[in-house]
């Protein structure tokens, strides 16, 4: 196996110090070559780590392949560690790129505490828990004169009514570590979650303060939540959460990567179609 990868690196190393030559033969078969699983891409370069089984899944087409990408968007792959030495070729021959981009964090604003607010309240002589429930329940809460609070989770719920006590709010299950390789996907979309939808809350809420700070870790890991597989449904949630700034992240990561989205878009169509036809095919074979 490691005399296979070496010499396997070492053609792809003759490929890209001849780019032009390259180009030209790989556009010459393209029809050929071009879906080909002939780029080896795995998370190690030391031979001894390589198992047969991780050896057999490494293999993908060039078109699978993502250029300077902090995540995978499957079923589209960030270049390993294998690959990282030969990304001129990759861009020549037709690997996208990811591009993210340049958000300032929402500004730090200082809010009147949820605390402070009741005690104006009840200062002002006010039936502090009608005056507040009305406030809270008032504006984005009312659907048609409709509350859902199914929109609103446990999760969110507790910190919500935690941070109106002023108890510190635990960050860590809502942050990525970024030196985790390859990232955890579903569990980095668990945690956007919990974030937009305690943003969601604090919006309703009027915690403004809490919710600049929830908006401000969200922008903080975007290179880690935003992927080309999620970011359209993520723009949308950003806007039913009042995330402005979050949404307009999106909606440009989504202007600047339009070629990436399409070709995503074009893969997992063309998967979905291979897909089909496998399925119709058994089913004819059955009926046989």
């Amino acid at each position: 196996m490691a005399d296979l990868v070496s010499d396997l690196l070492q053609s792809y190393e003759f490929l890209q110090a001849r780019l032009e030559e390259s180009v030209v033969c790989f556009t010459a078969y393209a029809d050929k070559i071009a879906k080909k699983d002939i780029w080896f891409n795995l998370d190690t370069t030391n031979m001894k780590d390589i198992c047969l089984e991780d050896a057999k899944e490494a293999w993908t087409p060039i078109q699978h392949l993502l250029l300077i990408s902090s995540t995978d968007a499957p079923p589209l792959m960030s270049i390993r560690q294998t690959l990282m030495p030969y990304e001129k070729l990759l861009r020549v021959l037709g690997a996208k790129s990811v591009y993210y981009p340049t958000i300032e964090p929402p500004e730090k604003r200082s809010y009147q505490s949820l605390s402070a607010t009741l005690g104006e309240m009840k200062n002002k002589g006010e039936m502090v828990d009608i005056v507040f429930i009305s406030a809270i329940f008032s504006g984005r809460w009312s659907d048609n004169g409709e509350i859902i609070l199914d929109e609103i989770t446990s999760h969110t719920l507790f910190v919500l009514i935690s941070s109106a006590y002023e108890e510190p709010i635990d960050w860590e299950e809502m942050t990525v570590n970024p030196e985790k390789l390859p990232q955890d996907l579903d569990a980095n979309d668990k945690k956007l979650d919990l974030l937009i939808n305690l943003h969601k809350g604090t919006d309703y809420w009027g915690m403004l303060a809490l919710a600049n700070q929830v908006e401000k870790k969200i922008v903080e890991q975007l290179r880690l939540f935003i992927r080309l597989d999620n970011a359209r449904e993520y723009q949308e949630m950003a806007a039913n959460s009042n995330a402005v700034v979050f949404e307009q992240a999106c909606k440009r990561f989504c202007e600047k990567n339009e070629a990436a989205l399409r070709g995503w878009e074009e893969t997992v169509a063309a998967l979905q179609s291979m897909d089909h036809d496998s399925s119709k095919t058994i089913v004819t074979s059955t009926r046989s």
